[in-house]
């Protein structure tokens, strides 16, 4: 749940071309423990006092806009007078956001800010929720430094910090994309927000994704930042830089669980509401490990192998650009050039990069055709750095550049394949 709003005001300066690394290769393990085998604080959602929250370890958030954004639709209400929009019954926590006969939409947002803060810890959370367009679930911590004036949500009895965004540190352990079908796992501070490497998505088959429950989770050290989901990790980052120690060495955070609609994540199309989001539990171990912990992230990973350069092309064959592209699914088991079709918004390869980059659907008849690589990653060939993150295929794209009469475009096409 990025605050867009401030990252804007505030603008990103100072900011050099980022050196973090999305990578999870393994460190050597610690000796020891480092989280708690038992919660020191959770919440179950039993025993719900007439199926009310529980106003001693959650607070709220309440108003419209709350993120400044100007495009999210619903506005957030109190969740202990409004159990239509907030209740635990079963063992559950139920968010809906609801839309009533005016049109007017509800929600919640919770969070711990003006009841408990933690610090180095596991924060883990067993949930489901709706993964409609429209809707934009999160499950996430906020630097409980960060100052609350900048935007105009109020958390009812929280004391504003004085650290804006992303100084503060955000780490989205779940942040659902309805625009896209997308799960995102996100670490954001100063200079790695989600245009430089900071966030980590993932699609997902909307409609099976959203009948399981899930366990996302946090594993927050003094030497790094890592999100799991379902026990892989997703996104991890060594707590090295003077932006990341600012962030997330010896600070506090608040956890929030919020059901926004539109906006940024969600989209402007709108599903039927109402949306829901399902909450078994929520939990937090502290940290109990040594000061100096090794980092599960690799601080200088290995480069993956180049994959072999392409023939040259024959004949009129031109390359005329490089990109990379995401969620392919028929990506051959070695690189040779594609004619398929693009999977539909995941191509990443900002052709606008490229004056004559063209898209493999229009083969054959603008005569275009694409090198998907299984072993390069994107980030080797994009041009624009920050453009398309750490995942993704490269992508090198190839225009016939005269018509021949001779041939067709299909032994065109075959002439390439076999040099």
């Amino acid at each position: 749940m990025c605050l867009v709003l401030v990252a804007l005001a505030l603008g990103l300066q100072g900011c050099g071309k980022s050196s973090q690394i999305t990578t999870t290769t393994s460190s050597p393990t610690p000796a020891g423990p480092l989280f708690a085998a038992s919660p020191s604080w959770s919440d179950e959602f039993d025993g719900c006092d007439g199926g009310k929250v529980d106003s001693t370890k959650w607070g709220y958030e309440f108003g419209h806009d709350v993120r400044g954004t100007g495009n999210e639709q619903q506005n957030y209400v109190n969740p202990f007078e409004n159990l239509q929009n907030a209740n635990c019954t079963d063992g559950k926590l139920l968010i809906s956001a609801l839309q009533d006969t005016a049109g007017d939409i509800t929600s919640v947002s919770l969070n711990t800010w003006a009841k408990k803060t933690f610090g180095y810890g596991r924060f883990e959370m067993k949930g489901r929720f709706d993964t409609r367009k429209g809707t934009w679930p999160a499950f996430w911590t906020l630097g409980a430094n960060f100052n609350c004036n900048q935007r105009p949500g109020t958390e009812p009895g929280a004391a504003c910090g004085s650290v804006g965004w992303p100084s503060c540190g955000e780490t989205d352990i779940m942040e659902s994309n309805g625009k896209e079908g997308s799960i995102g796992t996100n670490i954001y501070y100063k200079c790695l927000d989600w245009t430089n490497g900071g966030a980590v998505t993932r699609k997902v088959d909307r409609e099976q994704y959203a009948k399981l429950d899930h366990v996302y989770t946090l594993e927050w050290t003094p030497t790094s930042v890592e999100i799991k989901v379902d026990g892989e990790s997703r996104n991890c980052k060594s707590l090295k830089s003077k932006n990341a120690k600012k962030a997330y060495v010896n600070n506090k955070v608040m956890l929030i669980l919020n059901l926004a609609v539109g906006g940024n994540n969600g989209g402007s199309e709108l599903s039927p509401l109402p949306y829901h989001y399902w909450v078994d539990y929520v939990r937090y171990y502290p940290y109990i490990g040594p000061d100096s912990p090794p980092s599960p992230c690799s601080a200088s990973p290995t480069p993956a192998p180049l994959a072999p350069t392409p023939p040259a092309p024959p004949g009129n064959w031109v390359k005329v650009g490089e990109g990379c592209c995401h969620d392919v699914t028929s990506l051959p088991a070695v690189d040779k050039m594609y004619d398929g079709p693009w999977p539909a918004g995941s191509c990443k390869a900002k052709c606008q990069s490229f004056t004559n980059c063209g898209y493999v659907s229009e083969f054959p008849g603008q005569n275009w055709c694409s090198v998907l690589s299984r072993a390069t990653p994107c980030s080797t060939l994009d041009s624009k750095a920050g453009d398309c993150g750490s995942s993704g295929v490269g992508v090198q794209t190839y225009r016939y550049s005269v018509t021949s009469a001779s041939k067709s475009t299909s032994t065109i096409f075959e002439d390439l394949l076999t040099v």
